[in-house]
């Protein structure tokens, strides 16, 4: 599963920042009068990597072990996920990449 959701979230996470984007750019940052860079989208970015991670590692279980998720698995991957995701942001956030 976490092969999967590697490999694949290579592409699907960039690929869905750039959907919120699009969106975002002509109905919430005209409301709230920001740009690409707020917590607003902060906040997204963080929910779409935990629930690209839960759909790929979700499907993976479905198709690749015959394993029923249901709602309620499906929710608990994406809590897993979001913890991970939010721990590689702080990470980030406290010691950045140097250039």
């Amino acid at each position: 599963m976490n092969l999967a959701s590697t490999v694949l979230g290579i592409v699907l996470i960039p690929l869905s920042g750039f959907v919120w984007e699009l969106l975002a750019s002509f109905t919430i940052y005209p409301l709230l009068n920001v740009g690409t860079f707020n917590p607003v989208t902060w906040g997204a970015t963080l929910l779409l990597a935990a629930g690209v991670n839960a759909v790929v590692e979700g499907s993976v279980l479905r198709y690749g072990f015959k394993q029923a998720l249901g709602r309620r698995g499906f929710w608990i991957l994406f809590a897993a996920n979001l913890v991970s995701v939010a721990i590689a942001f702080v990470s980030i956030l406290m010691r950045p990449p140097k250039p």
